[in-house]
């Protein structure tokens, strides 16, 4: 896999490099050396992955700001020969939406903890929880993935998001809607699953009501 940083002049520079790569550490966007995989992803800014290989490339990841502005591609090669059949795809589906979400967590933490209602972890405040809730519910849409929603009712403390927050995975989300609501966002989770993390957040918060939901309101 190859990182590229889109630069001033429509041009894109490698920063990093992992493995052998056939892709040169600049890129024009003029160029015929530049991979169509790359010119579609800066145009759409989603995950690609196409069913016919061009440059031997399977796949291209949008790193993106959390005002969507782009700040790196993620392009995968394919080193050896890959029967590209459907579950083959799913699987670069998942894998796709966990490097992308993964690494954004970690590259915005600062900015994400700006918009946050609690200041030591991620917590999205009303104002700003129900688009991010739409945009992750769409991005599941869109590629299939299971996921699930769960509701905690009532005011909830820094303490107690500290607790939940622990109790669920990295790539798991918590959205205050309300000052009396709270909304799990259970990434790629069967729905068998759900009713494990569910009895295991109400271990960690005995007394509180917590519920399954379908969406929010």
């Amino acid at each position: 896999s190859v990182i590229y940083s889109p630069r001033r002049g429509n041009r894109f520079t490698r920063i990093a490099a992992f493995g052998a790569t056939t892709l040169p550490e600049t890129l024009e966007w003029g160029s015929e050396k530049t991979p169509e995989i790359l010119r579609v992803v800066r145009m759409e800014r989603e995950v690609i992955i196409p069913t016919r290989l061009s440059n031997r490339l399977v796949m291209a990841v949008p790193i993106l700001s959390v005002t969507d502005d782009l700040r790196y591609i993620l392009l995968i090669e394919e080193i050896r020969f890959i029967n590209f059949n459907e579950s083959v795809i799913d699987l670069l589906k998942v894998a796709a939406f966990w490097i992308k979400y993964l690494l954004e967590q970690q590259l915005h933490m600062k900015d994400l903890l700006a918009v946050s209602a609690i200041t030591t972890i991620v917590v999205y405040r009303p104002d700003v929880s129900r688009k991010m809730i739409r945009k992750t519910l769409a991005a599941h849409r869109k590629f299939n993935l299971p996921h699930a929603l769960l509701r905690i009712n009532g005011e909830i403390t820094e303490n107690e998001a500290k607790t939940v927050s622990k109790a669920l995975r990295l790539y798991d989300d918590l959205f205050m809607t309300s000052a009396d609501e709270v909304i799990v966002f259970l990434s790629m989770m069967p729905p068998e699953n759900v009713q494990l993390v569910l009895d295991r957040l109400k271990r960690a918060l005995p007394g509180r009501h917590i519920e399954p939901i379908e969406k929010i309101r």
